[in-house]
């Protein structure tokens, strides 16, 4: 069967067409543009920032288009001006032939505008940056302002005096806190600068407030202050956004951000409704506080101090707490998974029913008369470590050491042990468990090749 061939007929030239092209050509590209830079909200920096990409994107391949189009539109000028139909030539002629010349500056200026415009919507675009960013600093400005905030309290004493004294203003100081929330909230690039605030506002203010605190005794550990309690409560509801902003930050010294109280006293104080998971709490106090089921899990706390603490069924897995002190520190029902407990201090603890899971427990001390029969003791590292006289056999059987472990004279050095070689526990005790993990047989270093 023979193939059918058909044509279009358009009602004008081949000039008029490719003018008619020109034209529909900057049409959509400007409202590609138009689509792309309108409606910006100026709060939302993330969807202005994608809006900018795009259209950065945009222009890759349409630059190399608007070159040709530019270079085709001076050409048909060129052509065309060299060609203009006469008066004395046929009417329509004379008519589609200014038509399309007309048509063509019109291009060529719409061609030659559109650079101008994007320079100008990049100006516009940074300046808006620019304001807002002002705008938002002068916000900050002014919550900071309200963190300080104190007011004069008036106390009538014993001999019905009238004294003045300075003390915080909670409400205004709770309101600071919010407005730095809704801030952060919709400023995402300031999320960690504010955070910082809220760390900083938390450490300074538990150093003043612990100074206060006077005789202990026979007292239940105090309530945190509402404007504390504000500020942890605050932390604890990060959006998924915001952590995983946390999660991405990072220089040369971290890798990504965490909450820092490091050097934060707590003492005496009821820690209970505060979660810690994932801070910084090097050098931290906790002493004689209220921690019972907080959690601690990925925490770092180098020389970080509970002692008399209540730290009931704490969360401690995968935390860091290298010398740290326990003494005297309720500990009836703690976790310690995969934690980095070397050279803590378990003195005078009540360790009841507690847990360590593959813990590092290099070099830590635990009470001699502590009942070690009813801790939970699983695969971790206790070289040179000071146990408890009542460890037993199958405790000790179960877990990593080294000829430099304190044992009770009763009990015997499993055969997994090293002895008398020089190795790192830490790293040796990582391959004993990838032994384990594997269903490889282990080998101690003084019988490997």
């Amino acid at each position: 069967m023979d193939d059918q061939n058909f044509t279009i007929t358009f009602p004008f030239d081949e000039r008029t067409g490719w003018v008619l092209v020109f034209l529909m050509t900057l049409i959509i590209g400007s409202a590609a543009i138009y689509a792309v830079t309108s409606n910006r909200n100026p709060i939302s920096k993330s969807s202005e920032d994608w809006r900018m990409k795009a259209l950065g994107v945009a222009l890759i391949p349409l630059a190399p288009i608007w070159a040709m189009l530019l270079g085709l539109v001076l050409w048909a000028l060129l052509k065309m001006g060299t060609r203009l139909p006469t008066v004395g030539d046929d009417a329509d002629a004379l008519r589609w032939g200014i038509i399309g010349f007309v048509g063509l500056l019109t291009a060529l200026a719409g061609l030659l505008g559109t650079p101008l415009a994007l320079l100008r919507i990049n100006a516009t675009e940074r300046q808006t940056r620019t304001a807002e960013q002002s705008h938002i600093t002068d916000q900050i400005s002014k919550a900071v302002e309200q963190l300080g905030t104190n007011r004069e309290v008036v106390k009538i004493d014993d001999e019905a005096k009238r004294n003045t004294e300075t003390a915080p203003n909670i409400e205004v100081r709770i309101g600071g806190l919010l407005a730095l929330e809704r801030i952060k909230n919709s400023s995402p690039d300031d999320h960690i600068q504010i955070m910082e605030i809220f760390c900083a506002y938390v450490r300074e203010n538990m150093r003043q407030i612990v100074a206060g605190i006077k005789d202990t005794e026979g007292e239940q550990p105090h309530q945190l202050r509402e404007d504390i309690k504000t500020t942890f409560s605050i932390i604890s509801r990060r959006s998924s956004l915001q952590r995983n902003i946390e999660k991405n930050w990072g220089n040369s010294s971290k890798e990504s951000y965490r909450p820092d109280f490091s050097k934060t006293t707590f003492y005496f104080h009821d820690m209970r409704e505060i979660d810690f998971e994932n801070t910084i709490l090097d050098g931290t106090v906790f002493n004689s506080a209220n921690c019972s089921h907080v959690s601690f899990e990925k925490a770092e706390m180098y020389n970080t101090s509970f002692s008399s603490a209540d730290l009931f069924k704490a969360n401690f897995c995968s935390s860091t707490t290298i010398n740290a002190n326990f003494n005297n520190a309720y500990l009836g029902g703690a976790a310690f998974i995969n934690s980095n407990c070397q050279h803590a201090d378990f003195i005078g603890c009540d360790l009841t029913r507690a847990i360590f899971l593959r813990t590092d427990l290099q070099y830590c001390r635990v009470n001699p008369e502590n009942p070690m029969s009813l801790i939970t003791i699983h695969q971790s590292n206790i070289a040179d470590a000071e146990l408890s006289q009542s460890i037993t056999q199958s405790q000790v059987d179960d877990c990593f050491g080294d000829d430099g472990t304190h044992l009770p004279n009763a009990l015997q050095m499993p055969a997994h042990w090293p002895v008398d070689t020089i190795f790192d526990p830490t790293e040796e005790w990582q391959y004993w468990l990838n032994c384990i993990d594997s269903s490889k047989p282990y080998i101690p270093p003084q019988d490997r090749a």
